[in-house]
């Protein structure tokens, strides 16, 4: 049933015009909307909307991006893009949309869309339509009240301490990120990245030495930091490292 309606779009006059038309549709609709997708992110995880219109080209972070961040408990949720542009289809559909539709929409479109969407059970049409998509490049982390969206290629290693993700950056600052390791582990290109260890995941491209002997590895700029790596982590690691 499609009753909790998220609409995140940075323009308020997109917002307000898709808004008055899903309103003139159905006004039994709890409609909601976000313009600051940093906003919406915590918006979906508290409120859990059925149904989220999402725009693609937006300041700071694609709503791509937005879509990383989200854990699979926080993506119980129709996706439709709502976007200026068409050039996006293909890989709005990788991020297991329902719809896309371009602005501005129709109307006639508009029902459409809503029609399918109330055909589709969030959480068992998005449990059987998700599927592998293209790797993160962003990640937010936080320092105190300041949200950080950093590049994951500036990212030396993510380590799990005490249930809490931390992002250790390449210039040696540590950031929390409110991400899982599990949820970065599928996420993240797995050509640069390896969960080396249960509380480790490691960005080859910072790699310094590799010790077989001692099972730990070496960052830069972290020198003075081994990173373990399990023993039952370690025959696919070499293979990762092509050694």
């Amino acid at each position: 049933m499609i009753e909790r309606v998220l609409i995140v779009d940075d323009e308020p006059l997109a917002v307000a015009s898709l808004k008055k038309k899903l309103i003139q549709l159905d006004m039994g609709l709890d409609i909601r909307t976000e313009t600051q997708p940093v906003s919406a992110i915590e918006t979906i995880r508290a409120w859990a909307p059925h149904l989220l219109f999402l725009d693609i080209s937006m300041p700071e972070i694609t709503g791509f991006d937005l879509l990383d961040q989200l854990d699979d408990a926080h993506q119980n949720f129709v996706l439709i893009f709502c976007t200026a542009h068409s050039s996006h289809a293909i890989d709005a559909f990788e991020k297991s949309a329902l719809d896309y539709l371009v602005k501005p929409v129709e109307p006639a479109r508009l029902a459409q869309a809503l029609e399918k969407a109330r055909k589709a059970t969030s959480g068992q049409w998005i449990a059987r339509h998700r599927n592998g998509a293209s790797p993160m490049q962003k990640v937010s982390c936080s320092d105190g009240s300041k949200t950080l969206w950093l590049s994951v290629k500036e990212i030396a290693w993510f380590s799990s301490e005490q249930h809490e993700t931390i992002a250790h950056d390449k210039e040696g600052g540590e950031h929390f990120c409110p991400l899982s390791l599990s949820h970065l582990a599928k996420k993240l290109d797995s050509t640069l990245f390896f969960r080396c260890h249960r509380s480790h995941i490691i960005n080859r491209e910072y790699l310094q030495l590799f010790d077989s002997a001692e099972n730990q590895v070496f960052l830069t700029p972290y020198p003075s930091m081994p990173v373990p790596v399990s023993r039952r982590c370690k025959q696919g690691f070499k293979i990762f490292l092509g050694v």
